[in-house]
């Protein structure tokens, strides 16, 4: 088992300076969420094993690592890029420099990556002594890298993403679809450190919306990508789509599911706008993460995973165009649900002007006459359906 292996190493080095680096930044990870990483940069900011538990906790600048009996802190900035290090090591396959450990190339690697020159602003401070170790590209002699006292296979990493079904045939019932969230918000919450909010649209606002909930289950999971990349590069992180992908083929490693059973295959059709000052945004995403439509909308909400549907008026433009398999039904159900609500009497005039107000940027001022008729035969056949299911 990894714990007890990381435990017979532990005990193994007698009291040799050690970094075991926790895989999640939240909670108090035990030995087996710890990953093998005998990065020693001196005996200040390391720890022998006194106990088998590791507690974390985080100020505004420093991550302070607690062991049972003593404190050691890492500037914030420096313990950024070593988690960085350990998320590469687990989703990439790099070649190593160091044929133990291989983090002194994933270090390098990451460095190049982000076009980082040289050493990182913040240096190690031992809070003890006030001795101050500055920090560079790494090499063998730095980390302190040496040959594991125990058997390597007995501690393996894995480097690669799990091989997967290309397509989910699992379908996603309200529980299981929820249990899978659940794993996955703990993975996210574990790779970003704070909860990360996805835009959702198609059968999963069907099956979790509580005001819908009709349909049964879902094959998966659509999600804006585009613009959760573009908000979490706005707040420096620059990989935060790779983390993402990677939690999320965990997920489904773990559950069998599909590849695919969260995707945003959707986003190359989604429609792009211009502000007052003519630069590009995303419409459907600027209006689902509106106050309003957060608290109407939002349809899963957990520890590391937000997910908010799209707007009303979105989900049933978005449904129009495609138009296939569940999307008439679903487009009747949310008419009903604004028959209900606000007492709305649809006729496709109204429906027409409530789309063409609301979701301008689909462009249906510009649509040929052909593909405008089609359009107006699938509203009038929504409402239809909504009638009949009265």
């Amino acid at each position: 088992m990894l714990q007890d292996s990381l435990v017979s190493y532990l005990d193994a080095q007698q009291g040799r300076p050690l970094i075991i680096l926790a895989l999640s930044e939240i909670g108090a990870p035990t030995l087996d969420l710890l990953v093998r990483a005998n990065l020693a940069v001196g005996s200040a900011y390391v720890f022998s094993r006194t106990g088998t538990h590791l507690r974390t906790r985080f100020t505004a600048s420093r991550a302070i690592y607690t062991t049972e009996d003593a404190a050691y802190y890492l500037p914030f900035q420096v313990w950024r890029i070593i988690r960085a290090i350990i998320m590469s090591c687990l989703i990439t396959d790099l070649p190593s420099l160091c044929k133990y450990c291989g983090l002194c190339n994933a270090y390098n690697t990451l460095m190049q990556r982000f076009a980082v020159v040289g050493a990182p602003a913040s240096v190690l401070r031992n809070a003890a002594s006030s001795t101050v170790l500055s920090t560079g590209p790494l090499r063998d002699f730095l980390t302190g890298c040496w040959r594991p006292a125990i058997s390597v296979s007995r501690l393996k990493l894995t480097t690669t993403t799990p091989t997967l079904k290309a397509y989910n045939d699992v379908m996603l019932d309200k529980q299981l679809l929820c249990t899978v969230l659940s794993d996955l918000s703990m993975r996210l919450l574990s790779y970003f450190g704070r909860p990360v909010r996805l835009v959702v649209h198609g059968g999963a606002v069907m099956v979790l919306h509580p005001w819908l909930a009709c349909r049964r289950d879902t094959r998966d999971v659509d999600y804006n990508h585009r613009s959760f990349v573009a908000e979490w590069e706005q707040m420096g992180v620059r990989d935060a789509g790779a983390r993402l992908q990677a939690c999320i083929a965990a997920t489904a490693a773990k559950y069998g599911l599909g590849a695919d059973w969260m995707n945003a295959a959707a986003d190359v059709a989604l429609p792009w706008s211009k502000d007052a000052y003519g630069h590009l945004y995303d419409p459907v995403w600027t209006d689902a993460v509106s106050a309003q439509n957060t608290r109407i909308n939002t349809i899963f909400t957990s520890p590391g995973l937000i997910l908010v549907g799209v707007s009303w008026s979105w989900a049933v433009a978005l449904k129009l165009v495609r138009y296939q398999k569940y999307d008439p039904y679903d487009i009747a159900h949310i008419l009903r649900l604004g028959h209900r609500q606000r007492g709305v009497q649809w006729t496709r005039q109204l429906l027409e002007q409530w789309l063409m107000t609301m979701c301008s940027a689909m462009g249906y001022a510009t649509y040929p006459s052909w593909q405008m008729d089609e359009t107006r035969s699938k509203m009038r056949h929504a409402i239809r359906l909504a009638e009949s299911q009265a």
